[in-house]
């Protein structure tokens, strides 16, 4: 299970949630709750508070707004909650957009779109494995994988120009068995190579665009696939992200957002 081990666990919580505070004094009170152990359930229950008590940016905040868009080629709403309020715990207030479902091209393409009328700061593109793997099927070596990607990498280029944003690309979660064990790299039809070089190129793609990475294969190798993917949510409501990971996938995300404005820490 993902945790977020490094923060103290949140003391007498229905009072936390009751707090009185008004304005500047309540965003402060929100961004301390922020900075312990939330799970998902007291994510979303924070998030709520909020969206409630600031709908719009908090009186005296002292960071730009982030205004990020979600271009999602699966369903994401379940993580929006971990996105905003690990923004939070960094003092950034953060609005949310999510593109219409599958609709992530398109919206990207068309300047009259509600994306565009959005104008974000951030762009993530939330594109799960399923949906790039797929558009490479059929390829026998990494030429496929290299042609998916180098489209992928034309879209981060149309959305910076469209935007002046920052960039961040999620990498392919590992959700595909091996067929062939350690000799799977013999294997180049199969979906866990194309995978494996999907990943190699967005890094190297990356590198050449000036592109932030959240690296969810990387996550994924260190608390285990399952952690992070169920196969029969994917099924039920084709989330990839399980909902019990949006805490710890938001923290991800806004410790790149946070570097890009110098707020990073230890």
């Amino acid at each position: 299970m993902l945790d977020l081990y490094w923060l103290p666990e949140p003391v007498d919580w229905k009072k936390l949630l009751a707090a009185p505070q008004q304005g500047a004094e309540l965003w402060s009170h929100l961004v301390e709750t922020a900075n312990t152990r939330l799970d998902f359930v007291r994510t979303n229950q924070l998030d709520n508070l909020l969206q409630r008590s600031f709908p719009n940016e908090p009186p005296g905040l002292t960071t730009r707004p982030i205004r990020l868009a979600i271009l999602a080629s699966s369903t994401v709403t379940h993580l929006l909650s971990g996105l905003r309020v690990a923004a939070l715990r960094r003092g950034l207030y953060v609005q949310t957009y999510v593109t219409g479902y599958g609709q992530y091209q398109q919206e990207l393409l068309d300047p009259s779109s509600s994306l565009h009328r959005f104008a974000p700061n951030v762009v993530l593109f939330a594109t799960d494995t399923r949906h790039l793997a797929g558009q490479a099927e059929g390829e026998v070596d990494s030429s496929g994988a290299e042609k998916v990607v180098s489209r992928l990498a034309d879209l981060w280029k149309t959305a910076k120009e469209a935007f002046a944003c920052q960039v961040v690309q999620q990498t392919l979660l590992p959700i595909f068995p091996a067929l062939l064990g350690s000799d799977e790299h013999r294997l180049g039809s199969s979906r866990a190579y194309r995978v494996a070089a999907m990943n190699t190129l967005l890094r190297k793609y990356a590198d050449l665009t000036g592109v932030d990475l959240l690296a969810l294969d990387a996550s994924a190798e260190r608390h285990g696939v399952d952690a992070w993917h169920d196969e029969g949510l994917w099924l039920k409501a084709k989330q990839e992200i399980h909902p019990a990971a949006a805490p710890m996938y938001g923290e991800l995300v806004a410790r790149l957002i946070a570097a890009q404005m110098g707020r990073s820490s230890k």
